[in-house]
């Protein structure tokens, strides 16, 4: 089940039922959301009213939380797989296959189009075209979400130490 409530007085608002259990986080963008099921399918949704847009395949294995930029969703899976999803056309695009086992969101870390994941190995910088050109290693394994910001990169390792980076 998916639900509203009304943060005034908690009153439900609405509920929607998906018919599937979701371990993600909602992504929350303009008057839209999406909802990942823990088989890969997503499901976009009115904020407003809770009806379901659209659904669409992207993956097979549990994914992470997504993460909303130039207009687009992009999603990691267990399985390594890096998924693009255009809310607007319904269509999804396989990015990258990684050969590293991720545990974070991806997140864009700069204007130029670079993005960062965290997996069990480190830290993995894609560039614009999503090819992966390096990883910073030694970090630990990720425990938190990475969260970007116009050239820096924030993470907690599972050691609990703060990282920042320059990207």
């Amino acid at each position: 089940q998916v639900f509203a409530i009304d943060d005034d007085d908690g009153e439900l608002l609405w509920q929607t039922d998906i018919g599937a259990n979701s371990s993600t986080i909602p992504l929350l963008f303009g008057d839209n959301f999406t909802v990942l099921d823990d088989s890969g399918k997503i499901y976009l949704l009115d904020l407003y009213d809770g009806t379901i847009l659209a659904t669409k395949v992207l993956g097979s294995t549990l994914p992470m939380t997504p993460a909303y930029f130039d207009d687009r969703i992009f999603v990691v899976f267990t399985d390594g797989d890096i998924v693009s999803y255009d809310p607007v056309s319904n269509t999804s695009t396989l990015l990258l296959e990684l050969a590293d086992t991720p545990t974070t969101c991806v997140v864009k870390v700069s204007e130029d189009g670079r993005l960062a994941l965290g997996t069990v190995s480190g830290v993995r910088i894609l560039d614009e075209k999503y090819a992966p050109v390096g990883i910073i290693e030694g970090v630990g394994s990720l425990n938190s979400p990475l969260v970007g910001g116009p050239g820096r990169c924030y993470f907690i390792d599972s050691t609990g130490t703060l990282y920042g980076m320059n990207m």
